[in-house]
């Protein structure tokens, strides 16, 4: 008999309890959660979730009411998440700051009556991947943590949409202002003080980062290439009348990599690599910013040049390297999320909202009855809810994957060429053990009995053999 690696994250679940109003709300958020952590793949629905527990499809309504209940905290969530990670994980520190990542993630969605579909723009240099589609702009903030065997992952914390709707005409608020409120909102509440953000050169820009110092957090993101900053201002022997010099000579960030002798040579700090590289640190001052940060420019053999900007002008230069090569987790997680979870594959729609049309931008509401309004962002809000559950599922599979990476193999039972069971497992792997051990947990001593009662009496009489839902 496989041992249930569920006993280890329900835990964490019930720490989620006063995110719920009442117990069978939670109930059915733990059911949701739960398909989720088996993995509900890119093709995922609530349907799959009413297959996956055989349970009895007078339930499809049921679970359809839970994601847009009101007993749902929506706005408790990521903070009882957050504080929970803080207390079991190992978060990823920088000096006394936590590390912090954050991204967008564009997904296409065609349905003319979903509120905040648009048109929206994803850079990219895949031939592959449209530059315009019909979609969802989603904001995600994910933890860094350190597992038993070095790794790092991304753990998603907050799951929103941004833009698509807009309540009045004077709302001259973007994507960047909506992602500055949603972050000060989340650690206000989470009592947070000291953060850093790691983020990509789309979000270093002044709407972004003024917002956040003020707040007292950080930033290290990537800098473009065709940036200008600022030397300091020369010292003047001499008291002159007016107001003395904010900037000096100006510099151009491709220019530094041109001039080979401001580098020092020093071996890679990045994990697993034994080459060399070269880096060098200047205090500039970008006129945007109107403050003095520090640039860090790295030559690496094989992945390129690199030019990176830190708010925080005393952390070490290849720490502020690290940080920004330990982002590209946030990359990973997504991956997980659309392709293991099924994170983003809610289809519900508004019978009473008006038909968008293909091409569309924002949806303006001022005009509209405050019942079309309520209808709209109640509709918005079961997304957050799907989402929010998803996130949750995606934390607590690599929340074992870190943590108990021994008994996750010990539970696969799926099959791979070369199986290292001393190696962190992947989501996908935990999705599977998960799966395998699902029975054994809800019939051992480990379980809630409310919930398995719970779960017991919304299943089929006929009971069928629980199947592999995750999906590469």
């Amino acid at each position: 008999m496989k041992i249930p690696i569920w006993r280890e994250i329900f835990p964490l679940i019930f720490e989620l309890r006063s995110g719920f109003k009442d117990k069978r709300c939670f109930n059915w958020a733990c059911v949701v959660i739960m398909a989720f952590c088996m993995g509900l793949g890119p093709s995922g629905s609530v349907t799959e979730i009413v297959r996956y527990f055989s349970l009895n499809p007078r339930t499809y309504t049921s679970l359809l009411g839970f994601f847009s209940s009101s007993a749902v905290y929506i706005e408790k969530l990521p903070v009882l998440l957050l504080q929970t990670l803080m207390a079991k994980v190992t978060t990823v520190k920088l000096g006394e700051y936590h590390l912090f990542a954050v991204d967008e993630i564009k997904y296409g969605k065609e349905g003319k009556r979903m509120p905040a579909v648009k048109l929206t723009y994803q850079s990219s240099d895949n031939n592959s991947k449209p530059s315009y589609i019909m979609g969802h702009s989603i904001l995600c903030v994910a933890l860094m943590a350190k597992g038993l065997l070095g790794q790092i992952a991304a753990m998603p914390i907050l799951v929103r949409i941004l833009g698509g709707i807009k309540r009045s005409p004077n709302d001259r608020r973007n994507l960047v202002n909506t992602t500055v409120e949603e972050i000060h909102r989340l650690l206000e509440k989470s009592g947070i003080s000291k953060a850093i953000f790691v983020a990509d050169a789309w979000y270093c820009i002044q709407t972004f980062i003024r917002p956040l110092m003020s707040g007292g957090t950080n930033i290290i993101s990537r800098v473009k290439a065709n940036a200008i900053a600022y030397n300091l201002p020369p010292i003047e022997s001499k008291v002159r009348r007016g107001r003395k010099k904010k900037y000096g000579s100006k510099v151009r960030i491709s220019s530094i990599f041109k001039n080979l002798n401001l580098f020092e040579t020093a071996p890679s700090p990045l994990p697993g690599e034994t080459c060399t590289i070269r880096y060098c640190s200047l205090l500039l001052t970008p006129r945007w910013l109107g403050i003095i940060v520090r640039y860090v420019f790295v030559i690496h053999p094989t992945r390129g040049k690199i030019a990176l900007l830190s708010t925080d002008i005393n952390l070490e230069i290849l720490d502020i390297y690290v940080a920004y090569y330990e982002r590209f987790k946030i990359e990973l997680t997504f991956k997980n999320m659309v392709y293991v979870i099924g994170a983003f594959t809610y289809r519900f729609w508004s019978k009473t909202m008006k038909p968008i049309k293909r091409g569309s931008r924002d949806q303006y509401v001022h005009r509209a009855s405050r019942k079309y309004k309520a209808a709209v962002f109640a509709k918005l809000r079961s997304y957050h809810v799907y989402m929010m559950c998803a996130a949750i599922a995606c934390c607590l599979n690599q929340y074992l994957a870190l943590y108990h990476p021994t008994r996750v193999w010990k539970s696969f039972n799926g099959w791979l060429r070369t199986i290292n069971p001393n190696s962190t497992p992947s989501v996908e792997v935990t999705a599977n053990a998960l799966s395998e051990t699902l029975e054994e947990f809800l019939t051992g001593k480990h379980v809630d009995r409310n919930l398995a009662k719970f779960i017991s009496q919304k299943r089929k009489k006929t009971k069928t053999k629980m199947p592999f839902a995750a999906s590469g």
